[in-house]
């Protein structure tokens, strides 16, 4: 990974306070900068976030809107970031990470969701046969 995807900032009230978001863009892709950003960061154990937008929150100190984000980690804490998705020179990719969280792929994001996934599914017991065992057939098992 190249170093500038991956710092972090040394401002503790980057991206935690409403007058001191992180800044992504562009704007016409803003909504999907966001995503992205958010979707590259990483939890003190290297995992990466459960997010979601609670809401526009006003205008910052520069007269964008700031949207604010609610973020789980792996260990189940809850973080609030703010997001300021109107900077066209911002790359997501290189934004620092707030302090307490690194920054890695966004493409981890789905293999870690299918990993925990599949970790759940094989410590569950097996499906008793009755009704419901057809409906877990996937559609080639029908194929003839």
């Amino acid at each position: 990974m190249h170093p500038k995807l991956s710092t972090v900032s040394k401002d503790p009230l980057y991206g935690y306070t409403k007058e001191n978001p992180v800044k992504v863009g562009p704007p016409q892709q803003g909504p999907s900068a966001s995503r992205h950003y958010l979707m590259c960061l990483r939890d003190s154990a290297g995992c990466p976030f459960e997010f979601r937008r609670n809401g526009s929150v006003g205008e910052g100190v520069d007269g964008h809107i700031i949207d604010q984000y609610f973020l789980k980690g792996s260990a189940g804490e809850e973080i609030s970031i703010f997001i300021d998705m109107y900077h066209p020179e911002c790359d997501p990719d290189f934004q620092d990470a707030p302090v307490g969280m690194t920054k890695g792929s966004p493409n981890f994001y789905p293999i870690e969701m299918a990993k925990r996934d599949a970790t759940a599914a094989s410590q569950k017991a097996p499906a008793a046969p009755g009704p419901t065992s057809v409906r877990l057939k996937r559609w080639w098992q029908f194929w003839k």
